[in-house]
Parts: C-alpha cells; structure tokens; sequence
C-alpha cells in the first residue's frame, strides 16, 4: 500500500495507517520502524485534534515503550512523560493507561540509573492500582 501517494498529507487516516504499521513492525519486533511511523503519526494528530488528544497520548506512550527496546532511555522518558501529562489532561487522574506509562517510567528511570524517579513512578503505579481497584468497586456496588 503506497499510503504517500493514496492519502491526504495531513489526513488522520494517513495518521492511523502509520500507527496500525507501527503496531505490525512491534510485533515483528522492528522497532525503530516502528518509531518512524509513530513519529509520522504525531504531528499529523496534533494537527487535526489540537494538542491534547488521545491518540496522540498512544502515540507517545507506544513509542516510549519502543525507544526502550532499542535503549534509547532518555527519548522513552521524553515521551513516557508527555503521555502521562496527556491522558492526565484527557482523564484525569485515574485512567488505566496510567498505570501502563508508571511502570514504564519506573523501569526507564532505573535503566537511566536515576532511582529517585524510578522509585517514584514506582509509587505511582501502586498508586493507580489501588485507585482502580476503588474505582471498579465504587462502580460494580451502583450497577
């Protein structure tokens, strides 16, 4: 499928089309392409749902775990940052995804050797379980 010439440069398809690519090169582990269209899919997001958008908080949580597998640390952080202060922005304080990025972050922090943040994303991800723990209880007790 030759997505440059068969959709718009700015569409959103041409965005999902590069994130539905960077999920199969994930799963055959070619992580750096993976990257790339991740990359491409950003701004094409940003562009046509403003800056705080759910996709593009996949977008950078898929790609901080991506940028882990090729050891690049500090980008993972980068990124595992920008997709806790989106979905923060999206929902709040309590959202699954949360959980996710926590857990992420904590092990980028102690891979890049700085422990004061892993321990505190650590933190944070315990945190998120016990907040979504209350939450699905909260919920199941009112259906």
């Amino acid at each position: 499928y030759d997505i440059d010439s068969n959709c718009k440069k700015h569409s959103p398809i041409r965005a999902d089309v590069y994130v539905d690519m960077a999920r199969l090169f994930w799963e055959q582990k070619k992580y750096i392409k993976a990257i790339e269209c991740y990359q491409k899919a950003l701004p094409i997001y940003k562009r046509n749902y403003g800056y705080i958008n759910r996709k593009a908080a996949v977008c950078c949580e898929k790609m901080a775990r991506c940028m882990c597998c090729v050891e690049e640390y500090k980008q993972a952080a980068r990124y595992g940052e920008k997709a806790v202060e989106l979905y923060r922005a999206i929902y709040g304080d309590v959202y699954e995804n949360l959980e996710k990025c926590y857990e992420n972050l904590s092990f980028i922090y102690s891979m890049i050797g700085d422990m004061d943040k892993a321990v505190y994303y650590a933190g944070k991800k315990k945190d998120m379980e016990r907040a979504l723990e209350e939450y699905d209880v909260f919920h199941l007790e009112f259906k």
